[in-house]
């Protein structure tokens, strides 16, 4: 059939006409492996080729893309014949054909395999490492959550200050800020690895208010988000904040440095005491305005609608709730769904 080249790939047109002319079996040729810079020189030898790489699925409305380490180039799956969704945020092995590339950036493949990757233990035991090290210089006003499993390891912890955090997390005010160290013991088969991870026993006045803002931008949660519209929460220090849909949106979008809905509410609540004000920091999407509307609830779960409105317009719109007596959570909602605003940041008092 007649042929259009495309992305320096030949391929069949949308109106190419093409006869059948005979059918045997075929075995796929052992693929060639791709790291980093073997997966960014395909852009400069373009030729269909049998081709194996690890890389993170995103999936981003009909397009399921791949990233591969720090390249500055994205994969993308032409058209795949298997449902990706349970891979959407995580490594996968892709397994197919290298066919074309497109737009400067864009890397395409069609696969014949999407997989779970295998992983060697001193690779479990790596990621667990990563995922433990997050923890390392916060500070902690309660009882810690240390896990005795991650990425498929094991962990034993040991405090070297149990009277202020014991090796099951449990808290006990100390009377000043206090640093502690916690070992774990990270054991995947027969590799171990120690860490040592240093943290704050933060001394917290029980008769004081604690203040503070939170840039949504510099959160590590946010960073880590793919393009999903999917239900987030970001975790911070006094506050979590849950959203019922939102994105992190990348690569030039109109909002690209913030969570962004369109329009799903999210819920503010105070993780110890009351609320006795908080404010939340919007930026508009494109030229249209929306209206947030402002709701609180004395115990975290039923919600009471206030009067309280602001239409969202600009680079800084905020919404503000104060209360003498205090509430546990706030729900910010909007006036429809299909124009996204970004959110920015949070102010708060509690106490």
């Amino acid at each position: 059939g007649a042929v259009v080249e495309y992305g320096g790939a030949r391929q069949f047109g949308a109106d190419s006409l093409y006869g059948y002319l005979e059918s045997s079996t075929f075995t796929q040729p052992e693929p060639r492996l791709l790291d980093k810079d073997a997966f960014e020189a395909l852009v400069t030898d373009i030729k269909v080729e049998y081709v194996k790489l690890r890389a993170k699925v995103v999936l981003s409305g009909k397009y399921v893309n791949l990233t591969i380490a720090d390249s500055t180039l994205t994969g993308s799956l032409a058209s795949p014949t298997q449902s990706v969704s349970e891979f959407n945020g995580k490594e996968a092995d892709i397994t197919g054909y290298f066919v074309y590339f497109v737009s400067e950036k864009y890397v395409y493949f069609v696969a014949t395999a999407v997989e779970e990757p295998v992983y060697t233990d001193a690779e479990y035991v790596a990621f667990a490492e990563e995922a433990l090290l997050k923890m390392n210089g916060k500070s902690f006003k309660k009882d810690l959550e240390l896990p005795l499993e991650n990425n498929k390891c094991t962990v034993a912890w040991v405090s070297q200050n149990p009277d202020v955090i014991a090796n099951d997390g449990k808290f006990t005010m100390p009377s000043a800020d206090t640093e502690v160290t916690l070992v774990a013991t990270i054991t995947k088969g027969e590799v171990t690895k120690r860490v040592e991870i240093k943290v704050t026993a933060k001394y917290v006045d029980p008769n004081a208010k604690v203040a503070g803002k939170y840039d949504l931008r510099e959160s590590e949660d946010f960073l880590a988000w793919g393009e999903s519209y999917a239900e987030h929460t970001i975790e911070f220090d006094e506050i979590t904040m849950y959203f019922e849909k939102a994105n992190n949106q990348r690569d030039g979008n109109a909002i690209d440095d913030m969570p962004v809905t369109k329009g799903f509410p999210i819920i503010i609540t105070a993780k110890d005491g009351d609320f006795t004000s908080v404010k939340v920091t919007f930026k508009q999407w494109g030229t249209k305005t929306k209206t947030a509307i402002l709701s609180y609830s004395i115990d975290g779960v039923t919600f009471v609608e206030t009067t309280i409105t602001v239409s969202v317009e600009g680079e800084d719109t905020s919404i503000e709730f104060t209360s003498a007596d205090g509430v546990k959570a706030i729900k910010i909602t909007f006036d429809e769904t299909s124009n996204q605003v970004g959110i920015a940041s949070v102010e708060f008092e509690i106490g």
